[in-house]
């Protein structure tokens, strides 16, 4: 999936699951366009401070150099309360998972596969259903590969996209050998 960075900036209510929130997208021309949606439409996190980031799932449009042209209808229904959909952002301000393999096929843990993503032809990550837990297969090509498990009525999407968010985040900065061995370790003991 792809997914562009947004900015949380207010809970409109939190008395009941879930929040509702405010978060805006800044757009290249500098324009700030604002949203009212459920929390888990841009984080993981069950509980939040705004201001901080989060991140909306998109389709891309069009690329023209860094401006890269998005549609936030796909794949949530988000429109802006202008009920904007379509917008040019910066290229930085985007996240694109590549889809792998079909879903159904079975993967490494010998489940079936729900989702196979890879990010920037660096590193992938996998979520498989087994018949009494769900795997999450994740690697950086050349330097590390780890197995995470949950159980059935765990909510594996949330662990999914929380390894998928530090796997990004892992790539897109730059590291010392020394940062990545440390990277692979706290990953490995987190998940």
């Amino acid at each position: 999936m792809t997914e562009v960075k947004v900015n949380i900036v207010k809970i409109i209510d939190d008395s009941s699951y879930p929040t509702f929130i405010e978060f805006e997208l800044v757009d290249i021309h500098g324009k700030h366009h604002l949203f009212r949606d459920k929390l888990p439409i841009v984080s993981f996190e069950d509980e939040i401070e705004p201001p901080c980031e989060g991140e909306l799932g998109c389709k891309v449009i069009k690329k023209s150099g860094d401006v890269i042209t998005i549609d936030t209808s796909v794949p949530w229904n988000v429109d802006s309360v202008e009920e904007e959909t379509i917008f040019e952002v910066s290229a930085d301000l985007v996240f694109e998972w590549k889809d792998i393999k079909v879903e159904g096929e079975l993967g490494s843990e010998g489940g079936l596969i729900i989702y196979d993503e890879e990010y920037k032809e660096s590193c992938r990550i996998t979520l498989e259903k087994l018949p009494d837990r769900y795997a999450i297969t994740c690697g950086i090509y050349g330097a590390f590969c780890h197995t995470a498990y949950c159980g059935l009525s765990d909510d594996k999407n949330q662990k999914h996209n929380r390894m998928k968010r530090d796997l990004r985040e892992f790539i897109d900065r730059k590291t010392t050998p020394e940062e990545e061995l440390r990277f692979y370790e706290d990953f490995a003991n987190k998940y």
